[in-house]
């Protein structure tokens, strides 16, 4: 299934690419600054 394909029939494209992303492997650095911007909202 190609990166497109799966976004595309996800129920949230933004936890595939997350999933993806740490599935991949990488640093803390890149992987925080991967996620700037991103605010907590408590309910």
């Amino acid at each position: 299934i190609s990166y497109e394909d799966a976004l595309r029939h996800a129920d949230s494209a933004n936890e595939v690419r997350l999933r993806i992303k740490l599935a991949q492997g990488g640093d803390a650095h890149t992987l925080s600054a991967g996620m700037e911007g991103v605010e907590l909202i408590e309910q």
